[in-house]
């Protein structure tokens, strides 16, 4: 289905991936068609280059307690150990490779976060800027009250980081792909 460099994504790779996807997510498998198989490859393509810049770097694993944690939240997110069972049997999924792409997504959220989350100061003027044109006039346009900056600001902040990391990691993706040959069948 595609190469990056000398590692492959298969179409088997593209369901499994799907699979998983659609258990975190909630939803039942919709057809696997040629616009998913793009999709889906596409994402795992990221997360290859992604894997390959944790390499370089050198990052560590998730810790197993923050791990082990997670995969707790998600059992309990589908309902029971028993909802797990069933929604690994749905998807046609082996309990082993489910937790592995799901500790792998971890990983690369995890670097993705310490890469791209702002160490500094919040820019301030950024949070004064979105209250001012998105916030206000869209609670003004709804008919709701304004609330002072000051009791927004934390929720502001995060929408504004998250806002500032998915445009670096836009760029940062890429760049990535322009470094190496990304060839899909």
């Amino acid at each position: 289905m595609a190469s990056v460099g000398t590692r492959v994504v298969t179409l088997s790779d593209v369901r499994e991936a799907y699979a998983v996807q659609a258990m975190l997510d909630h939803k039942p498998m919709g057809p696997l068609d040629e616009q998913r198989i793009r999709s889906v490859g596409e994402r795992l393509i990221d997360q290859l280059l992604i894997q390959q810049e944790m390499e370089s770097t050198r990052m560590a694993p998730m810790p197993e307690v923050e791990r082990d944690k997670r995969r707790a939240e998600i059992i309990k997110s589908l309902g029971s150990e028993a909802a797990f069972r069933r929604g690994l049997a749905d998807g046609g999924l082996e309990e082993a490779r489910f937790w592995a792409v799901v500790d792998q997504q971890m990983n690369v959220f995890r670097f993705i976060d310490l890469r791209f989350r702002p160490q500094d100061a919040e820019d301030e003027q950024a949070i004064e800027r979105y209250y001012r044109e998105e916030l206000a006039p869209k609670l003004r346009q709804q008919g709701a009250p304004v609330p002072e900056l000051s009791a927004v600001r934390d929720q502001i902040a995060q929408i504004v980081a998250q806002e500032r990391i998915n445009q670096d990691y836009a760029a940062w993706i890429k760049e990535l792909r322009s470094q190496v040959i990304v060839r899909i069948r």
